[in-house]
């Protein structure tokens, strides 16, 4: 059986920007502890003691969220945002508007880039949809000029894993304790190794558990429909349809849940 998160099952997680945009938002407004994680990546970058016209790529780039605080952050830099998946790349475009930053559709195992181009590579929550991330890892090295900084970003395998709990015991998903974790290819108790395998040095790893509170079962189902690793009736992967079982089994109510973000800082 082939991975649910690596290889050919990743273009159909990315085909519309819509799942991306709702399970963000459900993530977003159900946040309540841990600091923003574009603002860590800006405070490593400050460190990085870029020249005062970097080249900076965000990998991975997804919406361009991130994208959008790097341009505003160094008005002066090149920065470019790249993502395999068009879907992204277009929505990306269209929130980066006005900020002159080059957008690229491309494969993170074959960057579209030159060798030491870059002063500055962000890669978040992307390097676990590889099925070798080490070699994602190695193009990110290959791009990077000497003195220059990578700052990757994931989360444990074990993060969200109350929303597995709630699912299995609700008998919606009995199985959704043992399925793979969408973190586990590159999450944080193996990123650092495949850092330095890839052949960055690694100076800094950090931690951070962030907290989230759902207000009731229609805010955790609008989260949960649009996480792969449940296996649901089709004609529960609308948010009401899931809400609406989710009561005549559970209490409603607000559901707690943690994720660890590690970052992962290293040099070529």
């Amino acid at each position: 059986m082939s991975h649910p998160f690596l290889g050919e099952n990743v273009p159909g997680l990315y085909a519309t920007e819509d799942r991306t945009r709702q399970r963000s938002d459900a993530l977003l407004t159900a946040k309540i502890g841990g600091r923003n994680i574009s603002d860590v990546i800006l405070e490593h970058a400050d460190d990085a003691n870029l020249p005062i016209r970097p080249n900076i790529c965000d990998i991975g780039c997804g919406q361009g969220r991130t994208t959008v605080r790097i341009a505003r952050r160094y008005p002066l830099a090149r920065v470019i945002a790249l993502d395999g998946s068009p879907a992204m790349t277009a929505a990306a475009r269209e929130r980066a508007s006005g900020l002159g930053v080059s957008v690229l559709t491309g494969d993170f195992h074959h960057l579209p880039l030159a060798d030491h181009c870059l002063d500055l590579a962000v890669a978040v929550m992307c390097l676990y949809h590889s099925p070798t991330p080490a070699q994602a890892v190695s193009e990110i090295t290959r791009t990077l000029r000497p003195g220059g900084t990578a700052i990757l970003v994931t989360k444990a395998a074990d993060s969200y894993r109350e929303f597995a709990d709630l699912l299995a015991g609700s008998g919606l998903d009995p199985g959704a304790r043992d399925r793979p974790s969408l973190y586990e290819n590159a999450g944080s108790e193996n990123l650092p190794d495949l850092a330095e395998q890839g052949g960055l040095t690694v100076s800094r790893v950090e931690h951070e558990t962030h907290t989230f509170t759902f207000a009731d079962l229609m805010h955790t189902a609008a989260y949960l429909v649009t996480c792969p690793q449940y296996v649901l009736p089709s004609k529960l992967r609308d948010a009401a349809a899931l809400s609406e079982a989710l009561r005549k089994r559970l209490p409603d109510g607000a559901v707690t849940t943690t994720a660890t973000i590690t970052y992962v800082i290293g040099h070529p």
